[in-house]
């Protein structure tokens, strides 16, 4: 996770706000910026800073509308899911206004490998969205290493 999480901050830009969502994977982004992570919660950083802790969508989409953002999720472990489950807070309003490309995926391979099928899944609540991040990402797996993985609807 320390890998993962030195690639992440050393490729922040700093004028680029970050939602951190929960987990470990993603709370070892925060341990690496040294800022306290909510880690059931949604935080945002920026120029390496925590801005906002313990987001909510309507704080998110703020934030959204002040300038560029990037999010940082990783999937629950042992289902897979990226969205729509203990992230509710970055809603398919949110993820239409970033796009998939707006996304980023971090987990350790183990992580992945006890995910059945070795498929991410999406829950958007939203079909047509789940319809346009369905497809493959890129997942960040360590600090030089990506891997590419299917994501169903």
């Amino acid at each position: 996770q320390y890998s993962i999480a030195k690639r992440i901050v050393e490729e922040m830009d700093p004028d680029t706000y970050y939602v951190l969502g929960p987990g470990t994977t993603v709370k070892a982004i925060a341990d690496y910026l040294r800022i306290e992570k909510t880690v059931l919660g949604i935080d945002i950083v920026r120029d390496r800073k925590l801005v906002l802790k313990d987001a909510n969508e309507e704080q998110i989409l703020r934030i959204l509308a002040d300038g560029q953002l990037k999010v940082i999720v990783t999937p629950i472990g042992g289902q897979g899911f990226i969205f729509g489950r203990g992230n509710q807070q970055i809603s398919a309003e949110v993820l239409r206004r970033v796009g998939k490309n707006g996304v980023v995926v971090v987990a350790t391979r183990t992580k992945l490998n006890a995910i059945p099928g070795m498929k991410l899944r999406l829950d958007t609540g939203d079909a047509a969205l789940d319809a346009q991040f369905a497809g493959y990402m890129r997942i960040v797996v360590d600090y030089n290493e990506e891997i590419v993985m299917k994501v169903d609807r």
